[in-house]
């Protein structure tokens, strides 16, 4: 195995969120990536009307459009669902976008990889503990 290729834009892009909860789903999408999507993946972010929009690129076999909704389900997974894995990673991994105020969302074709397109507010802003009183 080769390390991959890192490769930064000069201009960053910052999003003012929860650090430890971004981390865990940009993990949980390249790991997708590798065990499911040919082991490589190409990560690029750009700002869009206030907001930061993150693609998550694999080379692997893609997934049918009849799936694109159902991967974000618990225990659901694209294709035959005789694999190995208990189908938790994405349905965990869009909860956790919208807990952040994001959404997340899939284009894929078979046999042509797919692009995971997560979409944050630049700024994260909690509720007040009186909204729920």
């Amino acid at each position: 195995a080769h390390a991959p290729e890192t490769k930064a834009d000069a201009t960053p892009l910052y999003v003012h969120s929860d650090p430890a909860l971004l981390e865990t789903i940009m993990h949980q999408l390249i790991a997708n990536a590798a065990t499911h999507g040919g082991g490589a993946s190409h990560i690029s972010a750009v700002e869009t009307h206030g907001a930061v929009e993150i693609h998550v690129r694999d080379s692997g076999p893609g997934i049918a459009a009849s799936d694109h909704e159902r991967i974000f389900e618990l225990f659901r997974r694209a294709g035959r669902q005789d694999r190995p894995g208990e189908g938790l990673g994405l349905a965990f991994v869009r909860n956790s976008v919208r807990r952040l105020g994001g959404d997340i969302s899939v284009e894929s074709e078979l046999g042509k990889g797919s692009t995971f397109i997560l979409k944050f507010p630049k700024r994260l802003i909690l509720p007040d503990a009186g909204d729920y009183a």
